[in-house]
């Protein structure tokens, strides 16, 4: 998620830890016709993340929770892509920093691959918005 945050703190150089980064920059890009692309594109893995139980070190903030909710409440395509955004965040931790290290190599190129989609596409927007 460093990404995340390198992009945004260029631009906003008061953002400080990934996961304002990630709040503030999802929530403006990509453009919101791109953002629901990508939520169509990647459904089924973005229901699998909220399935997860992907929650912060302390155990106190389910992720992939807030993600059920956004999808089911249909909170919208930024707000949405907001939580994915999360979600990955929280699986880059564990594989980073020795948490539950997902055991499966379709899951880890499935979740890079959303966060090539995302990159990409925000980047350009961010870049030619």
């Amino acid at each position: 998620m460093f990404c995340f945050l390198l992009i945004h703190v260029l631009a906003y150089s008061s953002i400080k830890t990934d996961r304002k980064a990630i709040k503030s920059l999802l929530n403006d890009y990509p453009k919101k016709e791109k953002a629901k692309e990508i939520l169509v594109k990647n459904k089924e893995f973005i229901e699998q993340l909220s399935e997860m139980g992907l929650t912060d070190w302390r155990g106190e903030k389910d992720y992939s929770a807030s993600l059920k909710v956004a999808i089911a409440s249909k909170e919208g395509y930024h707000a949405i892509l907001v939580k994915v955004g999360q979600c990955l965040w929280i699986i880059r931790n564990q594989i980073f920093h020795g948490g539950k290290k997902p055991g499966d190599l379709d899951f880890v190129s499935k979740a890079s691959s959303l966060l090539r989609d995302i990159l990409i596409r925000v980047i350009y927007d961010y870049t030619y918005y």
